[in-house]
């Protein structure tokens, strides 16, 4: 073999022995990236699986707080329906209120009446007495002072019978002024309903809202709570009623227990008088 020939056959067993380092470094590093990607692809899928758990954990938390958001806003609408109705039966309350007043004091003005009545019917049933006692003992003293007596006692009935008439008269008289009192609330009435605001000027200025409004809108409780002056309600005065700008008619006082005012309606636009309406004497 010539030396050229040594030379190839050296050269290739050199090419061979690199050829086969850098097979094996690269069939090294190769398997080194599979376990890394192995590894990687495991990470990844244990960790979407934990996202996957932490997703349907808060799905599940969401959904207990809209239910704890749900019953809570029912418990809320609940105790608003409950509040309402309490509100309602206290207005009711307070309504039954004013009337059972106004009945009192109707009560205490007929005693004071049957009490004074009473007194003078038992004065004179006191003088009465006496005197017929005093015609008793002296009709056992004689004839004379019997016929006497007689006569006293008669003079004394006739006082009784003369103040029993003056009682009477007394009443019927007092018949004759409320027919006159209702006569010039029907005139008020009228010309209130004629000439709307001819009674204006002379009423103070007060304003008040409307507590009660009885079935037909015909009769209706006005509360004053604004009294600038001091002066208080009175029987004639003029209420105009209005929802916020619009007027809805006027009511006449009629009767007063101290702030409530009971009115009759002596002028309507149409538009239906309700409680919470407010209500003023004058609108200039």
């Amino acid at each position: 073999m010539s030396s050229v020939g040594r030379i190839f056959i050296v050269l290739n067993l050199i090419l061979a022995a690199v050829f086969v380092y850098f097979s094996g470094v690269y069939l090294r590093e190769s398997t080194d990236w599979k376990s890394k990607h192995d590894k990687v692809v495991a990470d990844s899928t244990k960790e979407i699986g934990e996202l996957k758990s932490s997703l349907v954990a808060v799905g599940n938390e969401k959904s207990a707080k809209e239910r704890q958001l749900d019953a809570v806003q029912q418990a809320k609408s609940t105790l608003e329906t409950e509040l309402k109705k309490e509100q309602e039966r206290n207005l009711a309350a307070e309504n039954r209120l004013a009337a059972v007043q106004g009945d009192v004091a109707t009560l205490q003005a007929n005693t004071t009446t049957t009490a004074a009545a009473i007194e003078r019917s038992t004065k004179d049933a006191e003088e009465a007495r006496k005197l017929a006692l005093e015609a008793s003992r002296v009709r056992d003293e004689a004839i004379r002072a019997k016929e006497v007596a007689q006569a006293d006692l008669r003079d004394a009935n006739d006082k009784i019978a003369t103040h029993e008439a003056t009682i009477s008269g007394n009443g019927e008289e007092l018949a004759k002024l409320s027919t006159k009192i209702r006569e010039q609330g029907v005139l008020l009435e009228y010309a209130n309903s004629k000439f709307p605001g001819l009674f204006a000027s002379a009423q103070p200025k007060l304003s008040g809202t409307i507590q009660q409004v009885d079935a037909d809108g015909k009769l209706v409780t006005v509360l004053v709570t604004d009294d600038p002056s001091e002066v208080g309600v009175k029987a004639g005065y003029t209420f105009a009623v209005f929802n916020g700008q619009k007027y809805k008619g006027e009511a006449m006082v009629t009767d007063v227990d101290g702030k409530f005012a009971f009115c009759r309606v002596v002028r309507s636009t149409g538009d239906k008088i309700v409680a919470g309406d407010a209500a003023t004497t004058q609108t200039n």
